[in-house]
């Protein structure tokens, strides 16, 4: 009986996480439009993250080195053009680890 009670008690998710996950979801059509363009924002940028660093690991593994900067990446024929960020956010890149991040303006 205990372990059946137990069993039950952790399967179901924290008050806390159903009130995390209700604030953030919005409805009607305003919050049906708001979330696409939250997740086509964040699909753009996992699109981005990933070319940028998929070239960045291509560029060290080739010349020994990261990029100094992302330009480098073009200038080196590794990619064409360097993406433009999604809405609102800019794209750092920190040339000492080669870690490319999406932050907010």
């Amino acid at each position: 009986m205990l372990l059946a009670s137990l069993l039950f008690a952790g399967c179901g998710s924290s008050t806390e996480e159903q009130e995390k996950q209700t604030s953030t979801k919005t409805t009607g059509p305003a919050g049906y439009v708001q979330n696409l363009a939250n997740a086509k924002n964040k699909a753009q940028a996992t699109a981005i993250t990933t070319s940028l660093t998929k070239a960045i690991q291509q560029f060290e593994s080739l010349e020994g080195a990261f990029p100094k900067s992302l330009n480098d990446l073009v200038s080196q024929e590794y990619l064409s053009v360097i993406p433009e960020a999604p809405l609102n956010m800019k794209i750092e890149y920190d040339s000492k680890t080669g870690t490319v991040t999406l932050v907010p303006r």
